[in-house]
């Protein structure tokens, strides 16, 4: 008896900055059951990739040079088959997280957050998980009091 291979998550990064957008891939590469379709550095650039590539999850960062992050949420989510959106962002606080949530982010997480985490938020909103990631930023900003802020990505 045969076993079905799983096909692996086709995930876009779209982040501006170098570093961050290739050291998010290189973390994300290590999951064999992610695989990286694309990465873009503006929000432009982000929206026509992921039209064309239909991925199943998008890292997506708050601030682009072109435009925010948040209305690249709005314009994916209007997509045919619109990804999963962790949005990442080294702006921790509870307005900007629940304005991100509400445009259609399904996660987002501190980009200071250790790689794993990184791992375990793409692969939470790729199950349909919405939240915020709790890493140790989040918690220092919201304490244990996140009421408003979905928060079912528990790390």
């Amino acid at each position: 008896m045969s076993v079905p291979i799983r096909e692996p998550a086709r995930v876009v990064v779209i982040d501006d900055l170098p570093i961050v957008r290739e050291s998010t891939v290189a973390y994300l590469a290590r999951d064999p059951d992610m695989e990286i379709v694309g990465t873009a550095e503006t929000g432009a650039q982000g929206i026509e990739l992921c039209q064309r590539l239909r991925p199943a999850a998008v890292v997506l960062d708050l601030s682009l040079p072109d435009m925010s992050g948040l209305d690249v949420a709005r314009e994916l989510r209007r997509l045919p088959r619109p990804p999963a959106i962790l949005m990442q962002s080294g702006t921790i606080d509870r307005a900007t997280v629940e304005a991100a949530l509400r445009v259609g982010a399904s996660g987002y997480i501190d980009k200071a957050a250790p790689p794993q985490d990184l791992i375990d938020a793409v692969r939470a909103v790729l199950r349909g998980e919405t939240g915020v990631l709790r890493g140790t930023a989040l918690l220092a900003e919201f304490g244990d009091d996140t009421k408003g802020v979905d928060d079912d990505i528990n790390r």
